[in-house]
């Protein structure tokens, strides 16, 4: 499933779709939606998926401009002896607005496990240590841009599963 922004944000799917909106650039100018983005949410299929985006005329449909999206998803090693010691929930609901909900359960002795959000660019947006019991994590995450992130916890350098969530505003 393929999620993208584009002044904001649309939720994920696997079907061709029609965004609800538009914006008109004239001739030579440029938009200010520079925040295009896409994200694939593959399900653990290894493979290439090419995604196609058109931005057409809306007096001609035969006038666009088309973009391809490559992405090439592959697995990786993991070694990491405590990845079977913590779970992290998907985030509900799904597109978020200004707060962050997931479930964590820490099975073991972690201390000080720290979340961290990645934007799409894979810089850490934000971090924060939480509680080494299990419990319901809910974070305020108005500070960040809508768009698509990433999130994990992190132990003395060691990470869980990764997961997405989308900011939708």
């Amino acid at each position: 499933m393929v999620a993208f922004c584009l002044g904001m944000c649309y939720p994920p799917t696997d079907q061709d779709m029609t965004s609800p909106g538009s914006f008109q650039i004239e001739a030579g100018q440029s938009t200010t939606h520079n925040d295009f983005y896409a994200t694939l949410e593959h399900g653990g299929y290894v493979g290439t998926t090419i995604i196609k985006f058109r931005f057409f005329d809306v007096n001609n449909q035969n006038d666009y401009a088309e973009y391809r999206c490559i992405f090439h998803v592959n697995y990786s090693s993991v070694e990491d002896e405590y990845i079977t010691q913590i779970s992290i929930s998907e985030t509900y609901p799904n597109p978020v607005n200004n707060t962050l909900q997931f479930d964590f359960n820490n099975y073991s002795e972690l201390v000080n496990p720290t979340l961290k959000i990645l934007d799409y660019q894979g810089k850490i947006a934000k971090s924060c240590i939480l509680d080494n019991n299990n419990q319901k994590i809910i974070i305020n995450i108005s500070d960040l841009s809508a768009g698509a992130y990433l999130y994990y916890i992190d132990f003395n350098g060691k990470k869980s599963k990764t997961r997405r969530f989308i900011i939708a505003r």
